[in-house]
């Protein structure tokens, strides 16, 4: 189903909606989410390197993967990133001003890790158990981190069950692309770029997300004149799947206004 664009539906509008994914699952667990936005709006959920069957050519870095974006997109699309994938975008709108035309941020944040300045991301620790956990226990590895994403929404159970069948519906990351993805969780610290970015943004947070303090939202919100926030409750990780109606409310909205 996956190829090297990724998911493409949609037609009759000059308008593109570019779907990226975060760490873990590719062009895929964006498929229902697009499939109801591209009733109005092309859309295109792209398939990073290693994912969805693409094969990895280069290092999994984000270098790398803001020149393959860049190569796999054309310039003036709306773009909705989540988790890992909003650190790409951030990277990608700040390197090629003009590239994105405006960015919906989805639980995603931009640094992932906890700093002496910066105490609302994870602990080092966490990230570097996934990568330890990653060599010796692939499959268990995925369930851990899919449970994580799961956990606190209101439905968690269902939810999780939405993450896992788009697991199962796509070919396996390949393991180098999720340990480099791994390290550019702990690693990329996008915070300025983000500040400097002068276009329509858009963050969505799940108020119970367990991966992405929400509370974020509201310290960005001080500081950014071209951020709208939206605050999902009871809502995890993966808002689009656990609250698919309202998500894609704002989704519409934000793409229309």
């Amino acid at each position: 189903m996956s190829n090297r664009a990724g998911l493409n539906t949609g037609a009759g509008s000059d308008s593109e909606v570019i779907f990226v994914h975060g760490w873990g699952l590719g062009a895929e667990v964006w498929a229902t989410t697009a499939a109801q936005i591209s009733k109005k709006t092309k859309t295109r959920c792209l398939d990073l390197p290693g994912f969805g069957g693409r094969k990895l050519q280069q290092p999994f870095t984000l270098d790398h993967l803001i020149v393959d974006l860049e190569k796999s997109t054309n310039p003036g699309a709306v773009w909705i990133a989540w988790s890992m994938g909003g650190l790409l975008a951030i990277a990608l709108a700040h390197k090629k001003p003009g590239w994105i035309k405006k960015l919906l941020l989805v639980s995603s944040t931009p640094c992932f890790i906890e700093k002496n300045d910066w105490p609302h991301g994870l602990k080092k620790s966490v990230l570097d158990d996934f990568s330890r956990e990653l060599d010796s226990d692939y499959d268990a590895t995925i369930k851990r981190f899919l449970a994580l994403q799961a956990r606190g929404s209101l439905d968690s159970r269902n939810t999780l069950k939405k993450l896992r069948k788009n697991c199962l519906n796509q070919s396996p990351p390949d393991q180098n692309a999720l340990k480099g993805g791994l390290g550019i969780l702990k690693t990329a610290d996008m915070r300025s770029q983000l500040l400097a970015l002068t276009i329509p943004i858009t963050m969505v947070l799940g108020e119970r997300d367990s991966i992405v303090d929400s509370r974020i939202g509201n310290v960005l919100d001080e500081c950014m004149n071209n951020l709208q926030l939206c605050m999902i409750p009871q809502a995890g990780h993966a808002p689009f799947l656990s609250h698919p109606e309202q998500f894609q409310r704002t989704a519409q909205d934000f793409i229309s206004n």
